[in-house]
């Protein structure tokens, strides 16, 4: 009887070590998994992607990330160690202040070539997403496997209700680089970019870097890639690719620094959904196949052709062209493509060999103070480098043209004198056309300089000319603000 109450009692011993041992070993695993979790989702931590070590978390109060990845966190005015405040004027600066930088202690606002480095398609995925029923884009470095997570947290503006707009569909991310406005990181769903321009008034996120703790290599894009997007319209029902239509095409088969491009094709409002898919589909596919044609080799550059059915914002309400039964500016192809290039200055722009009568040459950095034709400083030595070709050039005739953004496609801007702004009411003829006057204060600026008048013309065509007609976003807006010239004679 004892002996198998001994036995009884050892048995018992014996499973009460096991499950004790069961339990740590359960308690241990699930520590050290928690461990690697907290370790991968602490800001502090961090995470390397392509030589630039990212938070995963965007800057929520300043000094403070916020609490999960896909959090929008807040908004910030450029070099502004605050939330969005109508009266911030950032100042004339190269890169943002220290003392500004909401950033956590250890971290800081990214540079332009930092933002670029999430931008190298060659050593980061980029993929639109939900996390957490949050879109967003996830940035995969190729190599390591390390990712990040930035929430389309969109952006605010004092100017237009100083709260969030585009939540959800797009992305905007300060770099602490100015240019004139600035370089930052946009993104949407088809398409991630940075770019130069926009307002430092409107407030965007903010996803940090390290400060100074940056480990790995650190392989900054020398080359720079830039997006650019190209519109191709068609009439109604219509999807080959016409005369009118092949011009621009051949225009772009023409670049050799093609990286990637991506077709969307769209119909407006008239028709049923299933007819609508598949005539886009039809356009995508022929703007795909003509380029095909013409020269894209589609084993070397990626190219995407997809149809996305009736455009977004297409509606009979939106119509106003009361001689069209749709909309025009919906029945279209979006191309949107990237390229490798340098950026070219002015006089190489003017070589030799684009002297040509009838061709359109855009005059970039020469920029403009808002709602003025005032330039601003940085514009002076793209002003210097056109007075040389002219100086070099003196039999060559040109027509200076002034395009404005952020206007109905066939408005101009007028803008007014402090004294007349007094006034309750202004009409028209009291201002001034804003394009029409820029593109003159750059002949103004050349006559001074002593070039003659009789071999300048100008030209103001408000808002009709613009390379982007839907201005979806700050890049699209400051490529319509420009100014142009035609050379008339050489």
């Amino acid at each position: 009887m004892k002996e198998r109450e001994t036995k009884k009692s050892k048995r018992l011993t014996l499973l009460l070590i096991a499950v004790v041992i069961l339990l740590l070993l359960k308690w241990s695993g699930h520590s050290s998994a928690e461990a690697q979790t907290a370790h991968e989702q602490t800001p502090s931590k961090g995470v390397l992607i392509n030589g630039v070590r990212w938070a995963t978390s965007n800057v929520a109060a300043p000094g403070v990330f916020a609490a999960k990845p896909e959090d929008a966190g807040a908004f910030y005015q450029w070099n502004a160690k605050m939330f969005v405040k109508a009266t911030h004027n950032a100042p004339e600066i190269a890169t943002w202040e220290k003392t500004n930088d909401p950033s956590p202690a250890g971290w800081r606002v990214p540079t332009a070539d930092e933002i670029k480095t999430l931008c190298d398609k060659s050593k980061v995925d980029s993929e639109w997403t939900t996390q957490n029923r949050v879109r967003g884009r996830k940035f995969t470095d190729k190599a390591s496997g390390n990712s990040i997570f930035l929430p389309a947290a969109g952006f605010s503006s004092p100017y237009i209700n100083n709260s969030a707009n585009s939540a959800g569909s797009i992305g905007n991310y300060w770099s602490s680089t100015n240019n004139e406005g600035y370089y930052g990181l946009y993104f949407y769903d088809s398409s991630v970019e940075w770019y130069s321009g926009g307002y430092r008034w409107d407030a965007l996120s903010i996803r940090p870097v390290a400060d100074g703790t940056i480990t790995g290599s650190r392989d900054i894009l020398h080359v720079q890639q830039k997006t650019d997007t190209l519109h191709i319209f068609f009439d109604i029902d219509k999807s080959v690719v016409d005369d009118n239509n092949a011009k621009p095409l051949d225009k772009l088969i023409a670049n050799k620094n093609i990286i990637s491009i991506a077709i969307h094709g769209y119909t407006d409002f008239l028709g049923g959904a299933a007819y609508n898919r598949q005539l886009s589909e039809k356009r995508s596919a022929n703007i795909r196949n003509y380029l095909i044609r013409k020269g894209i080799d589609n084993k070397k550059i990626t190219l995407v052709a997809k149809g996305e059915g009736v455009h977004p914002n297409s509606d009979e309400k939106n119509r106003q062209d009361l001689s069209d039964k749709g909309i025009q500016a919906h029945r279209m192809v979006r191309i949107v493509y990237t390229v490798k290039s340098q950026d070219t200055s002015i006089g190489e722009s003017l070589s030799e060999e684009n002297l040509v009568a009838g061709n359109n040459i855009v005059l970039k950095n020469i920029l403009f103070h808002v709602h003025s034709d005032e330039f601003r400083p940085k514009s002076y030595a793209a002003l210097e480098e056109l007075f040389e070709a002219m100086q070099e050039s003196p039999t060559l005739k040109i027509e200076i043209e002034g395009h404005i953004c952020c206007q109905k496609n066939d408005t101009e801007e007028y803008y007014f004198s402090k004294e007349k702004l007094s006034k309750v009411s202004l009409t028209k003829s009291e201002g001034k056309p804003l394009s029409l006057f820029r593109a003159k204060a750059v002949r103004d600026y050349l006559v001074e300089k002593g070039i003659d008048s009789t071999r300048m013309t100008c030209k103001g065509y408000g808002a009709t000319r613009k390379r982007h007609p839907l201005e979806r976003n700050w890049y699209e807006s400051e490529m319509n603000r420009r100014v142009e010239i035609l050379i008339l004679e050489k």
